[in-house]
């Protein structure tokens, strides 16, 4: 699976939905929620959704997880979106570097 391909596919509708209910089942804070819906760009605002998400430990990662494959299920099929037990190392100016955490595998967004 390409990593970046759910970054570039994933829809403005879905990623606003995702939001909600991530509020709504404590997956992130209103301040979070209102800080990504400041955000302009569709591509950033994606990659912002999963760091904060991914700050937050498998358990709320599991839960993006499973709000997507509610939302989007095409897509979560397409891009094979159904782990989140795999380490991951994000390398991104101003970015955490999350090898040592035990997280999503399909969050590799370089």
């Amino acid at each position: 699976m390409n990593k970046c391909e759910f970054v570039k596919r994933v829809s403005a509708p879905v990623l606003n939905e995702l939001l909600v209910r991530l509020l709504q089942h404590t997956g992130i804070t209103q301040e979070e929620m209102d800080s990504v819906k400041g955000i302009a760009e569709r591509a950033e605002k994606v990659r912002d959704i999963i760091d904060m998400v991914l700050r937050k430990g498998t358990e709320s990662c599991s839960r993006m997880i499973n709000l997507l494959g509610e939302l989007d299920p095409y897509l979560c099929s397409q891009l094979q979106i159904n782990s989140c037990s795999q380490p991951l190392c994000v390398r991104r100016p101003g970015r955490i570097d999350r090898q040592d955490l035990s997280t999503c595998s399909w969050c590799l967004l370089v």
